[in-house]
């Protein structure tokens, strides 16, 4: 069945990773919005309209249940996008304050996240429903973000290091028990984070295992809902992002590729499309994308895309529904219009 995971960027591939290792196998389309990260410097009202556009695209290539693997799209926009997409399931992400409550003693706890989530009443309701106001201290940390998506993040480690200890010297952290990740890029540098704190006994916790269980009773219960034949259900990711990045492209190989060796394989199935012209037909679009490694890296004429166009058809896209999609973005004049490089076709 197919799955979908949607976030502004990297943070949501590290959770898809951790679902991953718990055991996901099914058809998974991730929507990056690069376009329009950072989301958690941007008005609720921004972020809620650019949240139902992703959406809507992931629910028009099928989708049966979506992850909102971003904090802050959560915060603001999950309720609308429920009420908007009835016929999916929806699931959003919040910071992991239940267990922490649940575990701590008499001391105290600090979440961290973009403004939008702290600041946002979602958030409030949830620590204020658990009686945990008083020992519940939330910060503000978008730079955090910043720093994770920067593409020299893996060399930058020590200006990484420094932003960390820099949030939390105001804290006494010998009063804390727990720190929760309230976004989620920030599972990236928890073992920064937990290594800054391990003196003080402090645990570093994210909601990931929290969404995959609550992901997994969901597939549990459509498929016991919904007459299928037997499970032949295999690990096959598809990323969607509305902005050519070969960063995103690098660094998401890097994030991928630490995943338990029974699952490296689904890395040759990673493709990716670009998603910032139309939703509807670009299913058929993925159909017709292949990994065509003769191909080397180039813009593409209208004239050399005519015979790209020729070369698919003896792949196998050749239903009439793909050659009026493909068509359609063939009669698009004066464009690049299709990009092969590091083994990826990109339209």
């Amino acid at each position: 069945m197919k799955i979908g995971f949607y976030d502004s960027g990297l943070g949501g591939i590290k959770t898809l990773k951790d679902i991953i290792d718990m055991g996901l196998r099914e058809e998974i389309y991730f929507l990056a919005d690069e376009k329009n990260k950072p989301y958690g410097t941007k008005t609720a009202e921004e972020v809620k309209i650019i949240a139902i556009e992703n959406v809507q695209t992931l629910v028009d290539l099928g989708c049966k249940i979506i992850v909102v693997a971003c904090n802050t799209a959560t915060s603001v926009a999950i309720e609308p996008l429920r009420e908007k997409f009835r016929q999916v399931e929806i699931i959003g992400t919040e910071p992991a304050v239940k267990l922490a409550v649940k575990e701590q003693s008499n001391k105290r706890i600090l979440v961290i996240a973009t403004t939008i989530t702290v600041n946002g009443e979602k958030l409030h309701k949830l620590i204020n429903s658990l009686d945990a106001d008083e020992k519940i201290d939330l910060l503000a940390t978008d730079k955090l973000v910043k720093l994770i998506e920067d593409e020299n993040f893996t060399h930058n480690q020590k200006e990484v290091n420094e932003y960390i200890y820099e949030f939390l010297k105001p804290y006494n952290l010998a009063e804390y028990s727990h720190i929760i990740l309230g976004c989620t890029h920030f599972p990236i540098v928890k073992d920064n984070i937990q290594e800054i704190v391990k003196n003080y006994g402090i645990k570093v916790i994210d909601g990931n295992e929290g969404i995959g269980r609550n992901l997994f009773n969901k597939i549990m219960k459509f498929k016991k809902e919904n007459v299928q034949r037997k499970d032949e259900s295999k690990l096959e990711v598809k990323i969607i992002n509305t902005l050519p990045s070969k960063v995103f492209e690098r660094r998401t190989k890097e994030i991928l590729q630490e995943i338990s060796s029974e699952n490296s394989i689904f890395l040759e199935k990673i493709w990716y499309i670009l998603n910032d012209i139309f939703a509807k037909s670009i299913d058929k679009c993925i159909k017709i994308k292949y990994n065509t490694n003769n191909i080397c890296y180039q813009e593409w004429t209208r004239d050399s895309a005519l015979r790209l166009h020729s070369n698919l058809f003896k792949l196998g896209a050749n239903t009439d529904q793909e050659k009026m999609c493909l068509g359609w973005w063939l009669e698009r004049e004066n464009q690049p219009l299709y990009r092969m490089y590091e083994g990826f076709f990109v339209l």
